[in-house]
């Protein structure tokens, strides 16, 4: 093929597969669906962990006068995105695990990677 061929091909091919998402189906951990149940235990527990955690460092860190200096305020900051960070995702996935197969809308998935994007510290 010459290099007038590609640019006609490369033309045709943007042309031909314009598609509309409306869903994704988000299926979880390929070829292990008869352990997903398994494996979404410690999954819910770090979570469990993780809210508990840093909930009781941040009331520890509102709660006490003393702590209302910088180092301890970033601290709880952290800690608020450290909630807010496993919150976005990890319930969607235990949902996945527990239910199986499901799909998610366009809209919710760009509210998810807003969150996502939103929480990551930089």
């Amino acid at each position: 093929m010459h290099l007038k061929d590609l640019g006609h091909l490369s033309t045709r091919i943007s042309n031909s597969t314009s598609t509309h998402l409306t869903a994704f189906l988000l299926t979880g951990v390929p070829g292990l669906e008869d352990f997903q149940i398994w494996i979404s235990i410690p999954f819910s527990f770090m979570y469990l962990l993780a809210v508990i955690g840093n909930g009781l460092v941040m009331a520890v860190v509102v709660g006490d006068r003393n702590l209302h200096e910088p180092m301890y305020l970033f601290l709880a900051m952290l800690a608020l995105n450290d909630v807010l960070l496993c919150t976005v995702t990890v319930p969607q996935m235990l949902l996945i695990f527990w239910q199986g197969p499901s799909p998610l809308t366009f809209p919710a998935c760009l509210t998810q990677m807003f969150f996502c994007s939103c929480s990551v510290p930089l």
